[in-house]
């Protein structure tokens, strides 16, 4: 049986760590194997959702690579086409159980899949009729050190995307390297 954690991972930044670290948690509790499901290519290139501006952070490779070093035991990539971008959740979830045995799931807090567009919680609730477990992770957090010209440059430094929206900060700027306090606490929707 597997643990799964699914989506695009493009850049495995702080949001993805946060899932990846509940996925091999929640992996060993259960005595299962940790198996992350991504995709190529990138959706927007399949369903020709402005393509051209698409400006990934990491290839397949090194995706996969990021993914692995973080403790990740497998890692799959289904091919993105037209006919995958047409399962509905549902349709997605049997497919997870029967051709890669989960029986839990990870989800971000603003995961989304199927072409019905199921929300988090509307996963989650199909999920558990199903029979799958659920656990969602809730948003990143991460705090910029002094100094800092940018929530994005510092959060790139941190690991985590340049496209992450910064939505909230508490204005403490102050000395401290990030970690045990004195930055600036921000929250990043990824």
């Amino acid at each position: 049986m597997a643990v799964a954690a699914t989506g695009f991972f493009d850049g495995v930044h702080l949001g993805h760590r946060a899932v990846i670290e509940t996925l091999l948690k929640t992996a060993h509790e259960r005595d299962e194997q940790s198996l992350v499901i991504t995709f190529w290519p990138h959706p927007r290139v399949v369903l020709g959702k402005d393509p051209r501006d698409l400006r990934l952070l990491t290839s397949l490779e090194e995706k996969r690579s990021k993914l692995l070093a973080l403790g990740v035991d497998r890692v799959e990539v289904i091919p993105f086409t037209r006919e995958f971008a047409a399962l509905t959740a549902r349709e997605y979830l049997e497919m997870l159980r029967r051709d890669y045995d989960v029986d839990a799931i990870v989800l971000g807090y603003d995961n989304r899949f199927g072409s019905d567009g199921l929300s988090t919680e509307q996963i989650a609730a199909l999920a558990n009729e199903m029979d799958v477990l659920v656990q969602i992770v809730s948003q990143c957090t991460a705090a910029l050190p002094r100094g800092e010209d940018s929530p994005q440059q510092n959060c790139a430094t941190l690991g985590t995307i340049r496209g992450g929206t910064v939505t909230e900060g508490n204005g403490g700027g102050g000395g401290g390297d990030g970690v045990g306090g004195g930055g600036t606490t921000i929250k990043i929707i990824i």
